[in-house]
């Protein structure tokens, strides 16, 4: 919409691929001024911040002026860090009651997101979010997912700024929410809804984003960053929705971090895939088995269930041992290109493991 704009982020920091490196999510106080201005001086006129609950609890946002905040989900995830979920929502509250923010855009889809919504200090102009029509407040945004498959979404929206309809190449309900937030980020900022919604349809897909890659026959696999239960869930029912083969889900858990989700995330995979092989994601000082056994714990039919520790090894069986039309889920570790055992990192890549398998064929 002929804005220089940047990101900070998971991905790193820049205009486009490749991303320059970040040391974390959010950066350090001193690193994030410094970004920020090495992106000022490139004459960037908007930058979207992700403001990690690390971030925030750490107050690495301090003296950051923030025009718009925005709230997606809050779901089990970092609590390895935060001491239990009400924590984790204290860090979240932050951004929206601790720092001097002028607006707000917020997933009332979100149990959490709503409480925000409700309580908000009045001084905030304040928008609202929805794909269920589950709020009458003004002003709102409610979008109506009419079509969904593997060319992606077509989002019916109506709100106090007009009526429109996004078409857009992504998957699944978790990114029509993502697109319905973005849509209300850039109305907060003052652009025109026909506008924004013209260039939604040319929004690339993120890499390592529910990332489609053709397999062997007709197989497809997809690689992604579900790292939590919630996000296994939502990959796995958007598959579910849109392909119509058997699904096999390829996974792990990060060592020396929250142990209490693994049990969660092996519930999920038996609960939506037809075949689960569970495998290392960074186990760092972690004896791998622990980690693997924790996740079985979290499944009540184990026949369904192979452990092959080595990741690379866990995904060429799944490749070779799916038929023709199944679809492949390799999820966890995304844009990650290390595998991390005690201290040491090796360099490991889920889209180039499946690269090296595929030339094979």
């Amino acid at each position: 919409m002929n804005k220089e704009s940047a990101l900070i982020g998971t991905l790193g920091y820049g205009i486009e691929e490749p991303y320059k490196n970040t040391s974390l999510t959010t950066p350090n106080c001193i690193e994030l001024h410094q970004i920020i201005n090495d992106l000022i001086e490139q004459n960037i006129e908007y930058i979207a911040l992700e403001a990690s609950s690390h971030g925030l609890s750490q107050n690495r946002l301090s003296g950051i002026n923030i025009s718009t905040a925005a709230f997606t989900n809050l779901t089990h995830d970092h609590l390895d860090y935060h001491k239990d979920l009400k924590e984790y929502e204290n860090s979240k509250l932050m951004l929206f009651n601790d720092i001097d923010i002028k607006k707000a855009v917020i997933n009332i889809d979100n149990p959490f997101g709503k409480r925000i919504s409700e309580n908000i200090p009045k001084s905030i102009d304040k928008l609202d979010v929805s794909l269920e029509g589950s709020t009458k407040s003004k002003p709102v945004i409610n979008g109506t997912i009419k079509q969904h498959d593997s060319n992606g979404l077509i989002i019916d929206v109506e709100s106090d700024f007009g009526k429109g309809q996004i078409k857009s190449p992504l998957t699944g309900r978790f990114n029509a929410q993502n697109l319905l937030l973005s849509l209300g980020i850039l109305l907060s900022e003052g652009f025109q809804l026909d506008n924004i919604i013209n260039a939604f349809q040319f929004i690339p897909l993120p890499p390592g984003r529910m990332q489609s890659i053709n397999g062997f026959g007709e197989q497809k696999i997809i690689i992604d960053y579900a790292h939590t239960p919630d996000g296994l869930e939502h990959s796995l029912r958007t598959i579910k929705e849109i392909y119509h083969g058997k699904v096999c889900v390829v996974f792990g858990c990060g060592g020396d971090r929250d142990n209490k989700k693994r049990p969660l995330m092996g519930s999920m995979a038996e609960k939506y895939a037809d075949e689960i092989i569970i495998t290392d994601d960074n186990p760092r000082t972690e004896s791998p088995k622990n980690i693997i056994n924790d996740i079985l714990n979290g499944i009540h039919d184990k026949k369904r269930t192979q452990t092959i520790s080595d990741r690379h090894e866990a995904i060429l069986y799944a490749l070779k041992t799916s038929s023709y039309n199944d679809i492949v889920l390799i999820s966890g570790k995304c844009h990650d290109e290390k595998q991390i055992y005690r201290t040491k990192e090796y360099d490991f890549s889920d889209r180039r493991c499946v690269e090296e398998i595929l030339k094979i064929k």
